[in-house]
């Protein structure tokens, strides 16, 4: 769960990475024209996934610590098609945990 939780507001924030990629990520996931992380969260809506990291009980305090640890945990990044700072996973997680930035 943890990553349709963070999906959608990763997909965002990797837009401009691989357009051709995203297109067709987004054409995969829905028969509109809806951007990946649109289509994504409607998805994880539909299959009753609730969304925002804060329904699930992440304290909000806790986001720095997971930014850290997901930067020293080499899979989490690895087929990431950008490299992304601490600080920039943490306004990520920030954004999950909000549902902000999401598309939903």
């Amino acid at each position: 769960r943890a990553n349709a939780l963070v999906a959608p507001t990763a997909l965002a924030a990797l837009a401009d990475t691989a357009p051709d990629r995203h297109a067709d990520l987004g054409r995969l996931l829905s028969t509109s024209d809806d951007p990946p992380h649109v289509a994504f969260a409607a998805l994880r809506a539909k299959l009753g996934v609730p969304a925002p990291l804060s329904d699930y009980g992440v304290p909000r305090a806790d986001l720095p610590r997971l930014a850290k640890l997901a930067t020293a945990f080499g899979p989490v990044l690895r087929n990431t098609p950008r490299d992304f700072t601490e600080a920039e996973l943490c306004e990520l997680y920030l954004a999950a945990w909000a549902e902000r930035g999401s598309g939903s």
